[in-house]
């Protein structure tokens, strides 16, 4: 039976985790996680995690921009017919 030798397999740096290590220890280990990054900077997957973040926020704020808006409409037309004053 063959042994296998662990000594070839390199020891994981600070350099070499994904993005999901890298948002958690950005609040854990703020220091490890800025080596990692010092080390091997990638900017692909922040750059679509903000896009995306981005995309859904203006998504819901204009869903909920159009919720309110034909009342405020309705609001302030209603407004301007009764301080108007009237014709003879």
């Amino acid at each position: 039976m063959q042994e296998y030798s662990t000594s070839s397999i390199p020891p994981a740096s600070e350099g070499n985790m994904n993005l999901l290590q890298r948002i958690i220890n950005v609040f854990a280990a703020p220091g490890k996680c800025f080596a990692a990054v010092r080390a091997n900077p990638r900017w692909i997957a922040p750059t679509v995690l903000v896009l995306l973040l981005s995309l859904i926020m203006t998504i819901y704020i204009m869903c909920s921009m159009r919720r309110w808006s034909p009342r405020w409409k309705i609001a302030a037309w209603t407004r301007s017919r009764s301080t108007a004053p009237l014709k003879k």
